[in-house]
């Protein structure tokens, strides 16, 4: 119904946010929201002033925002919650047998995937200006934005291996929360490793059933802020070590008896950063639930360049004052293996128990997603959810009892699996998309000279990086570090040594 001069404007009840075509020309309704897919209505108003409605062509970004979504600030945050803080445990070991070489790589890896990060945020800016109606109700935007570049097979193979990411990522923090548990109790314990996975599983099953980063944005600060507190503690320690306060005689060894001259453990580190710096495959969940995704690279650059840098801060003193200790030890998979039992051990083990929670809760989101879109279950919370979310739990809780170690297969996911999605795709999807871009608009800028730069030194980059990840794979192998064990339900004692 249309307003005279003098009346003030009319504002319609809620309609159902699938009626009509709001992006279609001559539509005279503006959104100042994208809804959720879950809340199912969307603000309706007529008559609006001709500077706010939403232009054939206009970009999304300039013109659209979430009723209710995570702002600048939150998502740093919850960003920053998804980059593992596992550096300061698992590189210093790696840096034992890599030697000084191996503190370039977390730097360059860290800063490689801040900067693909940011070209998949970009990709999914440029879907919603081509597709506004894709984004609105997109529940795949990682498969979305390979479907758009590259067609159905792009979809499947960004689909297949977000899955395969997933149920490897959920292992690895599900194994990592357990060894932690088993480290606290182990003086007054009287049950074996292979319990504690259970009682995790048990834990973590009903935070797995919320929908997705906005309504777990807390769980992710709390987790930021006990992965820096365990850090700095862990990092005060390692001064008192090289001040000469510990009884712990300092030698910094830079090769273990173990090592083959730092090649094994080069290739380690490598897969090794990328596992922990690039959760890309949650990345597009975490724009698509922002207030306002145009600002997705702003709090990247706050949340996972921020978290990078001090990780990378932090772990030199710990490297530097407990290289000597993890040499004798041979191959171990965290530095608290080289850090005397007693409160400092104990507190910085409580503190990255919540960081892992704050992860283990949303690796496996992607995967949710991808199977309830598959399944046609709904958005609301409902029993369908619980079922099947509790159902891929139960498999990897069951991988990790048949496979109770980590330390090779976090290389080989982040090196491999990881990688591609955090290196490769990004980049190329971006391109695609660019180029798409560009054909329909040609006042729009093209690509950028770094993007072809990079994007030429990518694929060789790559192929060599697998290659030498497998290598040092096979290297563990033949000196006994593996994977294949007796399964926890065969037995619970040799299982897990």
């Amino acid at each position: 119904m249309a307003s005279t001069a003098g009346e003030r404007e009319k504002v319609i009840p809620l309609v159902p946010a699938g009626e009509g075509t709001p992006f279609a020309k001559g539509d005279t309704r503006t959104f100042s929201s994208i809804p959720d897919p879950g809340d199912g209505y969307i603000e309706k108003q007529e008559n609006v002033p001709e500077s706010s409605q939403m232009q054939e062509g206009a970009s999304p970004s300039e013109h659209t925002k979430l009723k209710s979504g995570m702002n600048v600030t939150q998502t740093a945050i919850f960003v920053a919650s998804q980059i593992s803080g596992l550096a300061v445990l698992v590189i210093p070991p790696l840096l034992v047998d890599s030697g000084w070489p191996g503190l370039f790589i977390y730097p360059v890896i860290a800063s490689l995937s801040l900067y693909t990060a940011i070209l998949l945020g970009r990709s999914w800016n440029i879907l919603c200006k081509r597709k506004p109606e894709l984004c609105r109700d997109c529940r795949l935007p990682y498969s979305a934005l390979a479907g758009e570049a590259y067609g159905q097979i792009g979809k499947r193979v960004i689909s297949f291996t977000i899955g395969l990411i997933g149920i490897a990522s959920t292992c690895t923090f599900l194994l990592g929360v357990s060894e932690l548990m088993f480290s606290i109790i182990y003086p007054y314990q009287t049950f074996s490793f292979c319990y504690w996975p259970l009682i995790i599983f048990l834990i973590i099953c009903p935070l797995l059933w919320f929908s997705g980063p906005k309504e777990l944005w807390e769980v992710g600060a709390v987790g930021t802020f006990a992965t820096f507190l365990g850090s700095y503690i862990l990092t005060i320690k390692a001064f008192g070590v090289l001040g000469g306060v510990s009884n712990r005689p300092l030698n910094i060894i830079t090769h273990s008896a173990a090592s083959d001259g730092g090649w094994s453990g080069f290739f380690g580190l490598l897969g090794s950063s990328f596992f922990l710096t690039g959760p890309h495959y949650i990345m597009p969940t975490i724009q698509r639930d922002m207030a306002e995704p145009q600002h997705f690279s702003k709090a990247l650059v706050r949340g996972m360049g921020i978290q990078m840098l001090a990780m990378f801060i932090l772990v030199i003193p710990i490297w530097l004052a407990f290289s000597g200790p993890l040499a004798e030890l041979g191959y171990v998979e965290s530095v608290l293996n080289a850090v005397q039992a007693g409160p400092v051990r104990t507190v910085v083990s409580v503190l990255l128990l919540f960081h892992f929670v704050a992860v283990l809760v949303m690796s496996n989101n992607p995967l949710f997603q991808e199977l309830e879109h598959k399944f046609d279950i709904p958005h609301a919370f409902n029993w369908k959810r619980i079922l099947l979310r509790t159902s891929i739990f139960l498999v990897e809780f069951f991988i990790v009892e048949t496979f109770p170690h980590f330390a090779i297969v976090t290389s080989l996911t982040g090196g491999i699996f990881l990688a591609g999605l955090s290196m490769v795709a990004p980049i190329f999807i971006h391109l695609k998309l660019r180029l798409m871009e560009t054909a329909d608009d040609p006042d729009e800028v093209g690509i950028s000279m770094p993007d072809k730069l990079v994007c030429i030194l990518t694929v060789p980059a790559y192929i060599l990086m697998i290659a030498g990840i497998i290598y040092y794979a096979n290297f563990n192998i033949h000196n006994g570090v593996t994977v294949l064990t007796v399964p926890c339900y065969v037995n619970a004692t040799a299982a897990h040594v």
